[in-house]
């Protein structure tokens, strides 16, 4: 398969895991209640509808993040590029993670400690790397909307915050906000990369150079 393909591919992936990660809290507060009814159509549906936004997006968006690789260590930086392949080793953790936890909750219908611990050590360790990489996103002058993915990921923990105190005021009773701070700043970020991120033949003519930097060759 030829490059462009697998670019477009990533895109779509990153696309559609951001939009399926951003569904997370709503599907996970909703389905919730229908867990207690094994056997039924309600029930397969909550299962299902979780392992589609808790796991099958966050591969999604692990794939997703090929699409970067076409702006090279050199406009992406050292800092840029760390946080590229740590975001990827975070993803695969959460994935991980939420997939263990997935399994305790629909097939035994019990918590699972360990794949909770690994979701939010991983989660934790995604929010460092999308720093390294939003700062590099908001200083490169590829785009508006490119730095405003940028900042999203630069952001994500503050947002975070504002997403958890929303939620938690429009239901209060459920965890509506935890999953929406977990999943939306991330979410946004990574679409929007995924619809502006410069492509492989336009790289050429951005990014501007930042004060302080020499121009781009």
């Amino acid at each position: 398969m030829s490059q462009p393909a697998l670019l477009t591919l990533s895109r779509t992936a990153s696309l559609v895991g951001g939009v399926l990660w951003a569904c997370l809290a709503p599907v996970f507060v909703y389905a919730d209640s229908a867990l207690d009814k094994a056997g039924t159509a309600g029930f397969a549906l909550a299962v299902s509808s979780m392992w589609l936004v808790g796991v099958v997006s966050l591969v999604l968006l692990l794939l997703g993040l090929a699409q970067l690789r076409p702006l090279g260590r050199d406009r992406l930086g050292r800092s840029g590029q760390a946080g590229i392949i740590v975001s990827a080793l975070a993803l695969a953790a959460m994935a991980l993670g939420n997939g263990i936890e997935l399994y305790a909750v629909t097939a035994r219908g019990t918590d699972s400690e360990i794949g909770h611990t690994i979701f939010l050590i991983a989660f934790l360790i995604l929010i460092v790397a999308s720093t390294l990489l939003g700062q590099i996103l908001v200083r490169r002058r590829w785009s508006a909307s490119i730095r405003w993915a940028g900042l999203f990921l630069l952001l994500a923990a503050p947002l975070g915050i504002l997403f958890l105190v929303i939620g938690g005021v429009l239901s209060p009773q459920t965890d509506l906000g935890f999953w929406s701070a977990l999943s939306v700043p991330y979410a946004i970020a990574r679409m929007l990369l995924a619809v502006f991120a410069p492509r492989s033949d336009d790289i050429t003519t951005r990014p501007v150079a930042t004060p302080g930097e020499a121009p781009p060759p």
